[in-house]
Parts: structure tokens; C-alpha cells; sequence
């Protein structure tokens, strides 16, 4: 009797293993078939074999959270977006339920009530919640405050004075982690608050300088005071080091130096600049002298137009330093700043 009770655990804890062995492998098995159908462009039978791996694993959040970005990569090839943000949203909330520590499943609902809102509260207030609660999962990764900022600027007129603080410190937050990230949040908030004033106030201390090089700020200061005439005109690269702006075209972000006198220490820099626009968007140049920050300046003109940065008390022979911060591209629009002739006048 003994035997028989101990053969028939022996094959219950088999069976066990066998299935804890092939449901993994089966629910695997099928999400990587259903990668292939998304490469291939057969959505419906993807979504089909993605459904099939949470009815064979249902306890395993990956499932139902890859599901969930198959739809919202869905939406972007769709104007009927609402429908695919739900299904999205139900599968997020399962993935979050099952996983309650990972911050990538709240901050991904708190993106999917973003995109829903529409400036309708009620989903504002849903999607902070979620944000809140990703930020305690995560306190000091990139990518929740990155999110915040980003996704709460896309809703910006509805905010009240309190979110907006909070939007522009979650960028600040996360551009202090990733500076070179500055480029797409710039562009994100002069797009949808027409406010260039916010971009100093997500710039963290010294990051704008980061674009500086000092050993090059060197050079046109030794070869202007030996009077080279080069170092009186525009010069310099993109932020690659490696393509050169010709003739004051800054087709990429990255700075561009030149000498100048400043004779008086009452001085004013007066800056000709003109820029292209792209989705509505213009230039956005930080100003530097020996490589510290002037100011920053708005380039909203198809033509040159004069910009006034004060100089302080600094005087003698100096680098002037443009940084073009938000190149980019929307639809055949190109962003790019041109940067002219440079005066310098006594108040």
C-alpha cells in the first residue's frame, strides 16, 4: 500500500514538473511565432498567437504587456486610435497585476490615459496616479520622469498650476540623467507650450554647458589675439564631433564659436540669426561667452534678425559660442539655424 501511495506522488510530482517544464515553453514557443507574423506584417494572426500565450501562461505579465505595446503600435497606423488604447489599457492593467513591482506597467498606462485624454480630466488625473505609482516602483530611473515630462507637456493647456511644476521637475529630472535627450524634449515643449521661457527651466544647472568645448574656445582665442582673421568668423561641428558647419549653417545641433572685442565692460552682443522651421517648430540657440552661459534665444525668423545678449562686465577679447539645441526633421520640414554677423555696442 505504502508503494502504491508513493508511486502515484512520484508520478503526480512528475507530472508537475513536466507541465511547470512545457507551459513556459509552449507560451515561448508562440510568442516567438508571433514576432515573426509582426516582421511579416500578419497582425491579426499575431494577435491571435500573442492571446494564445496568456491562456498558456496566464501567470507570466510579459504576455499580456507585449500584447498591450502590439496594440498601441497598432494605433500610430490608424486615425481610430481610441479602441486599440483600451484593449492596450486592459492588458497593461493585468500585466501590473500580476508584476506589482515593475515600473514599466504603470508608466505605460499612465502614457495610454495621456494619449486618451484629450484634455478630459478625469483621464489626466488616471494617468498622474499611474506616473505617481510608477515613480515609487522606480525612483530613480530615467524613463518614468522622462515620461512624465514628456507625455504631460502633450496635455499642458489642461494642467493647473501645480502639474505644470510637475511636468517641467520630472524633465529637468530626467534631462540631469541623459542631457542628450534635451534635443526631442525642447522641441516637445516649445511645440506644445509656445513658451521658450520653459526650456531654461528644465536645463539643469551646467548641462547646457556640456556642448562646450573648452580646448576649442582656446584655439580661436590664441589665433584671434595673434590675428588670424579665421577666428573672427563662425566655426565648429555638430554634437558628433564630426560634420563641420560651413559659413554659419548649423544644419545639426551641436555649437559654433567665433571671436569677438568688448571693448566696454556696458556691452551689448547683438547677433543676427534667422532659422527653418519644422512642425511649427523653430531653432532654440543657447549663448555662451568663453563658455559660459549669456542666454538663450528663440530663433522664430525665416530671415535675419538681429538678437540682443548682454556681455555683463566682461571685456577684452572673448569666444562667443552658439549652441543650436533642437535640430530635426517633420515630414520635407528640416529645423536649422543660421547664425550671421556679430556687433558689439556699448549701452
Amino acid at each position: 500500500m505504502k508503494n502504491v501511495i508513493l508511486n502515484t506522488i512520484l508520478a503526480a510530482g512528475c507530472a508537475c514538473l513536466i507541465a511547470l517544464i512545457q507551459i513556459p515553453l509552449a507560451a515561448e514557443i508562440r510568442l516567438l511565432s508571433a514576432e515573426d507574423l509582426i516582421a511579416k506584417y500578419r497582425w491579426k494572426a499575431a494577435e491571435a498567437r500573442l492571446e494564445e500565450t496568456i491562456r498558456i501562461n496566464p501567470f507570466d505579465a510579459r504576455y499580456p504587456a507585449r500584447l498591450g505595446e502590439f496594440l498601441l503600435m497598432q494605433s500610430e497606423y490608424t486615425d481610430n486610435k481610441l479602441p486599440l488604447y483600451q484593449r492596450a489599457e486592459k492588458y497593461f492593467k493585468r500585466a501590473s497585476a500580476i508584476d506589482r513591482g515593475n515600473a514599466a506597467y504603470p508608466l505605460r498606462l499612465g502614457q495610454i490615459y495621456f494619449l486618451m485624454s484629450d484634455g478630459a480630466r478625469q483621464y489626466i488625473d488616471k494617468a498622474l496616479g499611474f506616473f505617481k505609482r510608477a515613480e515609487a516602483d522606480e525612483p530613480k530611473g530615467f524613463n518614468v520622469p522622462y515620461a512624465w515630462g514628456y507625455y504631460g507637456l502633450t496635455v499642458w493647456r489642461s494642467l493647473n498650476e501645480q502639474e505644470r511644476t510637475d511636468v517641467i521637475g520630472q524633465m529637468k529630472r530626467a534631462l540631469k540623467l541623459r542631457p542628450w535627450c534635451a534635443e526631442f524634449a525642447y522641441t516637445q515643449i516649445l511645440s506644445r507650450t509656445k513658451d521658450p521661457a520653459l526650456i531654461d527651466m528644465v536645463t539643469p544647472e551646467g548641462a547646457a554647458a556640456q556642448s562646450i568645448d573648452l580646448k576649442k574656445i582656446a584655439e580661436i582665442k590664441k589665433a584671434a589675439a595673434n590675428g588670424a582673421a579665421s577666428a573672427w568668423w563662425w566655426q565648429g561641428t555638430a554634437s558628433d564631433g564630426l560634420r563641420q558647419y560651413d559659413n554659419g549653417n548649423m544644419y545639426w545641433t551641436g555649437t559654433a564659436y567665433r571671436a569677438i572685442n568688448i571693448m566696454s565692460d556696458n556691452a551689448v552682443i547683438r547677433i543676427t540669426m534667422k532659422g527653418s522651421c519644422a512642425g511649427g517648430v523653430y531653432p532654440y540657440a543657447f549663448i555662451f561667452l568663453d563658455g559660459k552661459r549669456a542666454g538663450g534665444v528663440y530663433v522664430e525668423s525665416l530671415v535675419f534678425k538681429e538678437y540682443d545678449i548682454s556681455a555683463g562686465k566682461e571685456k577684452g577679447i572673448m569666444v562667443l559660442g552658439v549652441t543650436f539645441t533642437n535640430d530635426g526633421i517633420a515630414g520635407n520640414e528640416d529645423r536649422n539655424l543660421v547664425v550671421g554677423e556679430v556687433r558689439v555696442e556699448e549701452r
